[in-house]
């Protein structure tokens, strides 16, 4: 009765086995491989490209000459920051290793320059209006601003009326 007891309520092994090992986690990745070869055999290989262009694959858009020196330039700086690291904050320890390491904005595919937004001659000249009126403004509220309006009168009004 004890033996029935135990077989019953035995209990299952516990998977032992990586959660990616899943029978659906496999043919997803199968069909991204075989997607990506696709991919590659249409456009053609490109780490045998000799060409400085660098091309995404899925809106075959050619990135700027910045994205493309960043990313050349990569392992380079990066070699650069871990001799720093090292040289810092283990060899020389004027560094604590709790201090945050500075971000590097390196430009990439997701944060390159856009084209698009580049500051008109306008857009700086309005900007610049602005900062010339916080400034006057600013000065209103000051007692030293009876001394500094005279200095500032004549070019104010050149400003106002070009």
């Amino acid at each position: 009765m004890i033996e029935e007891f135990e077989r019953i309520n035995k209990l299952p092994l516990e998977s032992t086995g990586h959660h990616e090992e899943a029978h659906s986690l496999q043919c997803k990745f199968l069909n991204d491989v075989q997607s990506f070869t696709k991919v590659v055999n249409g456009i053609g290989n490109p780490f045998l490209a000799t060409g400085h262009e660098l091309m995404m694959f899925d809106t075959r858009a050619v990135m700027d000459d910045g994205v493309t020196v960043s990313l050349s330039k990569s392992h380079e700086v990066g070699q650069a920051l871990h001799k720093e690291y090292v040289n810092a904050r283990l060899d020389k320890v004027t560094v604590p290793l709790s201090d945050t390491i500075k971000r590097n904005n390196m430009f990439t595919f997701a944060n390159r320059l856009d084209p698009r937004k580049k500051e008109s001659e306008v857009g700086i000249l309005k900007r610049n209006t602005m900062l010339i009126t916080q400034l006057f403004l600013s000065l209103q509220s000051r007692s030293a601003f009876c001394s500094i309006r005279s200095k500032f009168t004549k070019s104010w009004e050149q400003i106002r009326h070009p």
